[in-house]
């Protein structure tokens, strides 16, 4: 019988993902020179003073400073939707054990939506909409980005009408969003005219805790309606709101579930379509090692794009997620090496390397400003 010890007959049951998560970094990959191999230039050029300008050159120009750009405005939306025919009726929800005690319908609104994506969909496929909505109390520029873990949660990042035309995407969203998008322009890709009747819904305190709206959405094509659906929509207005009893109601009434967007409907099946970086595959014992490769290396880089859009948006701990996951790719590169171009992996490797350690310069400032925070209150008056 074959021992433990055996070479041939021992494989390490720690999956390959994890194994070159743990690698250790290669001292090969720093990206910083050390002290006496660093290039001195003296005396320093980069300043230039008036009193040494040539005679005759023109006084530097005043400019009026621009007024800042009004700041986007985060808002957490969790919702449930559901498809019905357009003859479906609403049912009582007060007698129907939801916890709806009090249904108080609110003015019909007019909402127009136009929405802007590549020419290929990348933000669709990413689960991203952004569009440009006139029309309603929250009208504006909404940017929705999913939130993981938490399904039917988006978070809606805000802007007003005026900061941009239709077609002129603001430049605050758009950066946000570059890691799905790249190079390729935004566009107005699809229009929707949605005729909304608001329900607020109380409970038996009487605090208004979620809203029930009725969407009659027509797909625009120019001045023509080129197509028409009937979507609900069940939104959260307080944290923790049970959703749950009043979608059973309605699925009982013959609603039926979903959780595609108004402009993925219209936009059709290329929107469910996979992102350029695929979800990975879950690999087992028997798949080829090519499968572990290929999943381990989608898993790090939708975590790096994902991480780059939280980095833009400032959310706590995105630094740090993103230079985890720029580590873990270099590491897998290392680790897969011998089934990899090597050329190809080496040159990312030393990308992801410069971009880990320029992440590290702003996680190590994250980190001191944090305990400055933390012991502010030790420092004294003087």
């Amino acid at each position: 019988m074959d021992q433990p010890g055996d070479d041939d007959a021992f494989e390490d049951p720690t999956p390959p993902d994890t194994r070159a998560a743990q690698l250790p970094d290669d001292p090969e990959d720093d990206i910083y020179p050390p002290p006496e191999e660093a290039i001195e230039v003296s005396p320093p050029v980069d300043v230039v003073t008036i009193d040494h300008a040539e005679a005759g050159l023109e006084p530097p120009q005043v400019y009026e400073a621009p007024e800042p750009a009004e700041e986007p405005v985060t808002v957490l939306e969790v919702e449930r939707k559901l498809r019905v025919h357009g003859l479906f009726r609403l049912p009582d929800l007060t007698t129907t054990g939801s916890g709806v005690a009090r249904a108080k319908r609110q003015v019909t609104r007019t909402l127009t939506a136009v929405y802007h994506d590549t020419d290929d969909l990348r933000l669709a496929r990413w689960g991203v909409t952004l569009r440009r909505r006139e029309g309603g109390e929250d009208e504006g520029w909404h940017l929705k980005l999913p939130v993981e873990g938490h399904e039917g949660a988006r978070e809606e990042v805000r802007l007003p009408l005026d900061a941009g035309e239709v077609g002129d995407v603001p430049r605050e969203l758009a950066d946000l969003v570059i890691a799905y998008t790249r190079n390729a322009p935004l566009r107005q890709v699809a229009a929707l005219r949605s005729e909304r009747t608001p329900w607020v819904l109380f409970n038996a305190d009487g605090q208004a805790f979620a809203e029930l709206v009725d969407d009659t959405v027509s797909v625009l094509d120019g001045e023509h309606v080129a197509a028409r659906f009937r979507e609900l929509e069940v939104e959260a207005l307080a944290a923790g709101a049970p959703l749950a009893p009043i979608v059973a109601a309605l699925e009982a009434a013959g609603a039926v579930p979903g959780s595609t967007p108004k402009a993925m409907t219209a936009l059709g099946p290329v929107t469910q379509e996979p992102a350029d970086v695929p979800e990975p595959q879950i690999v087992g014992p028997e798949d080829p090692a090519g499968a572990a490769v290929t999943a381990h290396i989608r898993r790090h880089t939708r975590a790096f794009l994902t991480q780059d859009v939280r980095v833009r948006r400032d959310l706590p701990d995105s630094v740090h997620q993103m230079r985890v996951a720029a580590r873990r790719l270099r590491s897998g590169l290392k680790a897969f090496e011998p089934m990899l171009d090597v050329e190809w992996a080496d040159a990312l490797r030393a990308d992801l390397g410069w971009i880990a350690g320029e992440l590290g310069v702003s996680r190590d400032t994250e980190v001191l400003q944090a305990r400055i925070d933390l012991h502010a209150d030790e420092v004294g008056e003087e």
